[in-house]
This record gives structure tokens, C-alpha cells and sequence, in this order.
């Protein structure tokens, strides 16, 4: 990379040094501008200014012009100025302007405020001089009209319509010369056409002569009768008369109408070609005169053919030409100075240790924008250091006077140093350029040792956990892996599949009710109940702190119910109640107050510890027991939710015939819980039991997974018993992949 760098520093070094706009810096033109200000060489100073800008377009408050020097570079200020002492006032002005949108000039305070006093002094002067400018005007347009109309008197109408041109040439909008430039062309316009058909006629007059002395008296009749259509006449029709007796017809024959056409078509055709002809050649007259410095014989053929073709653009500009020239001659006026377009970066550079403004990018994405003022539309072109040309992305817009081309070049770079060279010119033909240098610093995360370093890690990443995974995968089979469970309750939550909306249901609605879930055995209740648990633990209500207690009711019997209930309450919340003694009684001498209080006692504890509400949830399972108890036990259970409790105190209870009892008008528990069912899974649910816990382990189809619920009809229990089977099956044979044979095999046996 370091040699690399070198090569291309080498290389841009010795393209500067050989290149043009280096042989001559900036500097010394911008030094030689000044010093022609001081000697009030204000032609020089322009050139000089102009120079500068063709190889810096950009102004500076600190340019760095040789060596570690720094200058105040402001050259459209300073072309202001010149153009001022010069008289070119709009010129100062248009340059000082510039200056200002450059916007570089405001962190010289001497500069700035100069600046804005030769923009008043500018501006006075301007306002001055149109003021002059515009009396001479008047006095050059009232003389121009009133020797105009004298000359029109005595007949010499291109001699009035160039007295009319000096008038239109200072003010091309002045109503009363332009309708007298109108009407003197509409005259010789007349006397053009009148002096052509005269000429035609003589013409026809003169070969009709010739045939009547040659002897073709019929050639003659039609000739000489074309020219008495033409313009009639006693010496005409003298002729036609000789010719007509000598072919013994005694009388002139009457022209029929399709004769008289066409004569008259015949002239029409010929005139258009003659004047095709005629406006042609005057053209050529115009352009010669006004290249040879004869201005006014150039505007009197002009004019002759505007006279005969209204809005021939050639003629036209030929006029417009002319009185440029006419303009200075009569005002004293000169060509107005062209200000070069001002070139503006969004500059990111900055100086190096060796004092060179670069912008230094880590990226080789590389974008320079900025944008070009001038007074007139711009082209502008980039060259890189390695000569390639880069196309520029323009959009131009203007604003006031002036024209803003907004500019975008888009590149990829190599390591090292790029230098740009961007040339923006206007209408005029003035130039301004500039170089801008961007350093791209490869990150290491671009170079290539270390992308391979990187692709080299990404492989050992990738390969060392599908190592690890083999690796367990090998060990499970070892251990004779069995994620699945036959008969207990699901309390992994890996293994809990199908629920979870049933879940979330009950979540949503347990802040106010009491819900009873009902379904078939081995449906999966108890599985629930215990997800339920474990979802209220972790819960973050921002109203209610749960509490939940599961409470297993099978084999429970009725004298020992409600402490039963005490106890699972007790020991489930032993670490929350920090040694809070409750009644001691035994089993057999617990009964419904003793309950009570103990409830009351521990609700009032939990309550002190919390902000939130406390909502002690009892999950109920097996529920069904207390259909074979006292109706008295299940009246005082549901007094206890209802009457003393109803804010703090919620259950969930499961079972299986319960539905049935309890929708019987006679049962305490008739509509107290909002009641859920739960159903078997359905086809998503069930294959995501069977094909998730033993994916990457063992391999299952389409075809296994319907038979296996085609088997099961979707019920947990059976689907957890029927995979245990298949599981163990596979260990044996120690095969991976299950089969539809194996389904059937292992449903058989059982």
C-alpha cells in the first residue's frame, strides 16, 4: 500500500508540474491583478483577474497560494472593482454579487466591508449614468424621427428608414419609431413592387416587339397580351393591334378568364422566384456591408428585406447586429464585461501536515457536489489525474439575475490520493476551474489479507457450531434422547405446544373473573394450569400483583379440603409471607373460618408489601372432587370469593364432569366462572409436537406426521405417548429417519 501511494503521489506530482494550468499559478495572476489595481491598470488587472480564476474559481479567506504563504483570495471583488473604474458599472455590480454568494468574503472584515462600499459607489454610479444614458436617448430619438419624416417628404424612403434605424438602435421598444419603421417599409415595400412590375411589363413589351419585327405575329399577340393584362396601356395596345391585323382577325379578341388566370398565375410564380432571388442576394449584400464596417448600406439591404418578407430572421438579426454597432457609436458604450463563472464546494478538506487541502475519506464510494453561478447557463466538465473524463450531474435553476448550476460528480476511488480538475464556462466563453483532492484511506476491514482473515473466521464460526451440533445431536442419541412426555403434566416450556392463545386468553381475563376450563382426560388441563402458573409469576401488570397458588384436589377428602387449601397456599408462598404464622390447627379440626382468616391475614400481608393490587389466583385442578362433597362445603368455598375476597381473590379450576353439575340451576357454582373448553389440537398444533422437540435430531416426512394424527386425533396425551414410542423405537435400531411403518408398527402395540 505505502509504495502504491507513492506511485500515485509521484504521478499527480509530475502532471502538475507538466500541466498548463500550473505552469502559470494562479497566485502570480492574482498578484499581478493587484498590483495592475494599485497602478489603476484596470484593463490588465481584468485579464489578469480572469487568468487567476481559469485555474481557481473557488475564493478563500486563507488560499494557500506557495510554500506555507497564505492569501486573502477575492477575484470577482476584485474584478469588480476593475470594472468599475472602467465605467461597467453592471459588470462591478454582477462581480460583487458573485463575491457575496461565494460567501468566503465574510471572514475578512476589511475585505467585506470594502466590498459593500464599491457596491453603493457602483450602484450610485449606475443609476447616474441610466439617467444620462436615457436624456441622450430621448434627444437621439425625437432628431432621428423628426429628419425621418423630412426625408420621407421629399421621396428618399431608405434614406428616412436609416434615419429611423439610429433611433431604434438606442431604444428597440419606442412606440413612434417602430410604426415608423413599419409604415416606411410598408411604402418601399409599394415602390419595390411597382418599380418590378414595370420592369416585368417592359420586358414582355420588348420580346413582344422583337417576334412582331421577326414576323411571329401569333408568339407577339400572346406576349403583348400578357403585358396590356399586366398594366394596360395606349402604346401597349398599339402594338397588339399591329400584331392582330397583320393575322388578318380584324378586332382584338376578348381574354377569356382561364386566360387572364393564367397569366396571372405565370406572373405570380415568376415574381416568387424573383423574389426568392432578390431577398437572397440582399443578404449576402447585408452581411458583406456589415463585414466590410459598412453598417448602414448593411441595414438598408436588411431593411429591403424585411420590405418585401416581414419577419425574415436572417434580416433580422442582421438588424439587430447593425445596431449594436449604431448603439456604441451614438452612445459611447462598450462591450459590457463578462464575469466567469464562481465555482462553490461542499468542501470537506482540510490541510495535511505539508499544508495541501485534502478531504480524507475511508470509503471508496466518493461524491463532490457544489454549484456554478454565473449570469448565463454553464457547461462544466471534470478531468481526474488520470485524465479520465467524468460526466457531471447537472440542474440548473435561476434566481434573479443570475444562473445556479448545482453540479454532483460521483466516482469509486483507488487507495491514495485522487486529484479532480472541474472547468466550468458560460455563453461567453470565460472559464473558471479549480482542483480538489480527496485521500482514500483504505480501513483494515477493506484490505484483502483481512477480508480473508474475515471469511476465514466466518468459516470457523459456521463450522464449529454445525460441529457442536453434531456433536449433541451424537450425545442425545447416546443418552437415548426422549423429549417427549406420556402421562405427566408439561412442565417444560419447550414442550408446551398449541395453548398458547388459550393462555393468553385466560391472561387477559382473569384480572375480574373466575374461569372454568373443562375438556376431556389427558387433554392437557394440568398442563395448563401449571403454563398459567409460571405466566403469572413473570408477569409485569402494571395495576395487579399476582399471586398464583396451584392446588391438586385428587384423593383429597372432604374433612381435609380446607386445609388442604391452607396448606398449598402456605408453603407456595412461604418466601413472600417471611415467616407469617397462620393458624396451626390439624387437618381434621380445619374448617371454613379458619380458612377465612388465614386467607384475610395473608391478602392484608401481601397487600402492605405491594402498591398493586394483590390478586392471590388459585389454580384448581381435579375440581370434579368437590361434586362428591357436602353442598354445604362448595356454598361456603364460593362465599368465600364472593363476599369477603371478590377484589383480591380469583380462581382457575379444571376438570372433567364439572360442566355438567355445575350448569344445573340447584349448584352453588351456577354461572360464577366464565367457562373454557379444551379441545383437542388442531393440525398446525399437533405437527408442531411431533416435528419440533426432535428436529436436527431425528428426521420425519409429510406422511408421518399426518398418520400420527390420523392415529391421535389430535389429543396431546396421545400424541406425547405414541412419539415416546416412536423415539425409543429409533434408539434401537439406531436409525435417524422415522417412517410411516414405524407409526403403524409402534400404534399396533399399543
Amino acid at each position: 500500500m505505502k509504495h502504491r501511494r507513492t506511485i500515485l503521489l509521484t504521478g499527480l506530482v509530475i502532471a502538475l508540474i507538466t500541466s498548463p494550468a500550473t505552469a502559470d499559478p494562479w497566485y502570480e495572476h492574482y498578484a499581478n491583478a493587484e498590483r495592475a489595481l494599485e497602478q489603476q491598470e484596470w484593463t490588465v488587472a481584468v485579464q489578469q483577474l480572469n487568468a487567476a480564476l481559469e485555474k481557481k474559481g473557488d475564493s478563500g479567506a486563507r488560499a494557500r497560494s506557495y510554500g506555507m504563504n497564505v492569501v486573502e483570495y477575492f477575484p470577482y471583488f476584485r474584478l469588480g472593482v476593475a470594472y468599475y473604474h472602467l465605467g461597467q458599472f453592471d459588470a462591478a455590480l454582477q462581480a460583487f454579487e458573485t463575491e457575496v454568494r461565494l460567501g468566503a468574503i465574510v471572514e475578512s472584515e476589511s475585505a467585506n466591508a470594502e466590498l459593500a462600499e464599491f457596491r453603493v459607489l457602483a450602484e450610485e454610479a449606475r443609476l447616474a449614468q441610466m439617467a444620462e444614458r436615457e436624456k441622450r436617448i430621448q434627444d437621439i430619438v425625437a432628431g432621428s424621427l423628426a429628419e425621418s419624416a423630412r426625408l420621407e417628404g421629399e421621396g428618399q424612403i431608405e434614406a428616412a428608414i436609416a434615419e429611423v434605424d439610429k433611433a431604434l438602435a438606442v431604444a428597440p421598444e419606442d412606440a413612434g419609431a417602430l410604426a415608423a419603421m413599419q409604415e416606411l417599409r410598408e411604402t418601399l415595400a409599394r415602390q419595390q413592387r411597382a418599380q418590378e412590375l414595370e420592369r416585368r411589363v417592359s420586358q414582355l413589351v420588348e420580346e413582344g416587339q422583337a417576334l412582331l419585327d421577326a414576323g411571329d405575329y401569333e408568339g407577339a399577340l400572346s406576349i403583348l397580351g400578357e403585358a396590356l393584362y399586366l398594366q394596360p396601356d395606349p402604346d401597349i395596345q398599339a402594338l397588339l393591334d399591329a400584331a392582330t391585323s397583320r393575322l388578318q382577325e380584324g378586332a382584338v379578341p376578348d381574354r377569356s378568364d382561364e386566360e387572364s388566370r393564367r397569366i396571372e398565375r405565370r406572373y405570380a410564380e415568376q415574381q416568387a422566384a424573383e423574389l426568392e432571388a432578390r431577398i437572397e442576394q440582399l443578404l449576402v449584400d447585408a452581411s458583406n456591408s456589415f463585414e466590410a464596417g459598412a453598417t448602414e448600406a448593411s441595414l438598408v439591404a436588411a431593411n429591403q428585406v424585411l420590405a418585401l418578407d416581414p419577419g425574415n430572421p436572417a434580416a433580422l438579426d442582421q438588424i439587430a447586429r447593425a445596431y449594436t454597432v449604431i448603439n456604441r457609436r451614438l452612445l459611447g458604450t462598450r462591450p459590457g464585461g463578462n464575469i466567469p463563472p464562481a465555482l462553490r464546494f461542499v468542501d470537506l478538506r482540510e490541510e495535511d501536515e505539508k499544508g495541501q487541502r485534502v478531504q480524507i475519506i475511508r470509503s471508496p464510494d466518493f461524491r463532490l457536489t457544489g454549484i456554478v453561478i454565473d449570469e448565463s447557463p454553464v457547461e462544466v466538465s471534470v478531468v481526474s489525474d488520470n485524465h479520465e473524463v467524468i460526466e457531471p450531474r447537472l440542474n440548473a435553476q435561476t434566481i434573479g439575475d443570475f444562473y445556479l448550476t448545482e453540479f454532483s460528480v460521483e466516482l469509486a476511488l483507488v487507495p491514495g490520493m485522487t486529484s479532480l480538475w472541474l472547468m466550468a464556462s458560460d455563453a461567453g466563453g470565460m472559464n473558471s476551474g479549480t482542483e480538489y483532492s480527496v485521500l482514500y484511506v483504505r480501513p483494515l476491514l477493506r484490505e484483502p489479507w483481512f477480508q480473508a482473515l474475515l471469511l476465514l473466521a466466518a468459516a470457523v464460526a459456521i463450522a464449529v457450531p454445525l460441529w457442536r451440533s453434531r456433536r449433541r445431536r451424537a450425545e442425545l442419541r447416546r443418552r437415548k434422547f426422549n423429549p417427549y412426555v406420556a402421562g405427566a403434566p408439561v412442565m417444560n416450556d419447550a414442550m408446551f405446544f398449541g395453548r398458547r392463545q388459550l393462555v393468553d386468553r385466560i391472561l387477559q381475563t382473569i384480572h375480574n373473573n373466575s374461569l372454568l376450563l373443562y375438556g376431556e382426560r389427558r387433554i392437557g388441563k394440568t398442563s395448563i394450569q401449571h403454563q398459567l402458573k409460571r405466566r403469572l409469576i413473570d408477569i409485569d401488570d402494571p395495576h395487579f400483583a399476582f399471586r398464583p397458588v396451584y392446588i391438586d384436589l385428587q384423593g383429597t377428602p372432604q374433612e381435609q379440603f380446607f386445609w388442604t387449601i391452607a396448606r398449598d397456599i402456605a408453603e407456595e408462598l412461604t418466601p413472600t409471607l417471611e415467616g407469617l404464622a397462620i393458624t396451626g390447627s390439624t387437618p381434621s379440626n380445619y374448617g371454613y373460618r379458619d380458612l377465612l382468616g388465614d386467607v384475610r391475614l395473608i391478602i392484608r400481608y401481601l397487600q402492605e408489601k405491594s402498591p398493586k393490587t394483590v390478586k392471590l389466583v388459585l389454580l384448581i385442578d381435579e375440581v370434579d372432587e368437590l361434586n362428591e362433597y357436602d353442598p354445604r362445603i362448595n356454598q361456603r368455598l364460593r362465599s368465600l370469593f364472593m363476599k369477603n375476597f371478590a377484589e383480591n381473590l380469583v380462581a382457575v379450576v379444571s376438570g372433567v364432569e364439572i360442566k355438567k353439575r355445575w350448569e344445573r340451576e340447584g349448584s352453588p357454582w351456577y354461572n360464577f366462572f366464565e367457562e373454557i373448553e379444551v379441545r383437542p389440537f388442531d393440525e398446525q398444533e399437533a405437527r408442531d409436537l411431533i416435528k419440533k422437540p426432535i428436529d436436527g435430531i431425528f428426521k420425519t416426512d409429510a406422511e408421518v406426521i399426518e398418520r400420527i394424527i390420523a392415529l391421535t386425533g389430535g389429543r396431546p396425551y396421545l400424541i406425547q405417548k405414541l412419539c415416546v414410542a416412536l423415539v425409543t423405537r429409533l434408539h434401537e435400531e439406531r436409525r435417524r429417519k422415522m417412517t410411516v411403518a414405524d407409526v403403524d408398527a409402534v400404534a399396533n402395540v399399543q
